[in-house]
């Protein structure tokens, strides 16, 4: 399976940055959302006892920023998902189209032509699939939340 996967894995060739960026951005993303939490209990517990607004500004700051890094973190992880996903597919296909040219005429005499091009879209959509990082998620957010008992 190791080396099936390094064959696929060629395929990715010029999106190999999106492909590696996307999870780093998704990591943000749920590391923000797991410490959001913590800032706002934070914020609860400082507002009780609170004349003026001037001591809740910094935490005002604080908690609109990590929302906005939030969202650019998740925009950005989308993004780049689909550039990955997109053109790992993209090269996939190139791949098997120019394996299926490289055989021989004895070779495509046990294959039809039509379940060669059914197989091929059919391990395309497999792949594509495999390379769109977005079902780790709910891992990442269970890692932070199991991080943040600490806290409370």
């Amino acid at each position: 399976m190791f080396k099936t996967m390094l064959k696929v894995l060629k395929s990715v060739r010029e999106y190999k940055i999106y492909a590696i960026i996307t999870p780093l951005f998704m990591i943000g993303e749920a590391a923000v959302e797991c410490v959001l939490p913590f800032v706002m209990s934070q914020f609860v517990d400082r507002i009780e006892g609170v004349k003026s607004i001037e001591p809740l500004v910094p935490f005002f700051i604080i908690i609109i920023a990590m929302t906005i890094v939030s969202i650019v973190c998740g925009i950005l992880g989308g993004r780049f998902a689909s550039y990955a996903s997109c053109g790992f597919a993209k090269n996939l296909r190139q791949d098997l189209y120019k394996k299926v040219e490289s055989f021989s005429f004895e070779n495509i005499d046990h294959f039809h032509a039509s379940s060669l091009r059914e197989k091929g879209c059919a391990n395309e959509k497999k792949k594509k699939k495999g390379a769109d990082f977005s079902h780790y998620k709910p891992d990442l957010y269970c890692i932070g939340l199991k991080k943040n008992e600490v806290f409370y």
